[in-house]
């Protein structure tokens, strides 16, 4: 999807550019690989009563918006 106005852009998300969803998720992968996101967890495996394995990760997720929080944001945009 296109991005068409951005609110806030995180931290450590260097976004200038990007006015795509697929741009922001490379960007955001960049960010957790620079930032080690591995550290974040340490290393999580698991075999469940399913008899399959799972591990854990640390992603960045795009999330359709509460209208309650967007109305804050746009309510105090100065707060980041």
């Amino acid at each position: 999807m296109k991005i068409v106005k951005w609110l806030r852009d995180g931290d450590g998300l260097s976004c200038d550019g990007i006015n795509t969803s697929e741009g922001l998720l490379e960007c955001a992968g960049n960010a957790l690989d620079n930032a080690c996101a591995y550290d974040i967890m340490g290393e999580v495996l698991f075999l469940a009563d399913d008899g399959r394995y799972y591990v854990g990760t640390v992603e960045f997720m795009i999330c359709e918006a509460n209208p309650t929080y967007v109305k804050d944001v746009l309510d105090n945009p100065e707060e980041e």
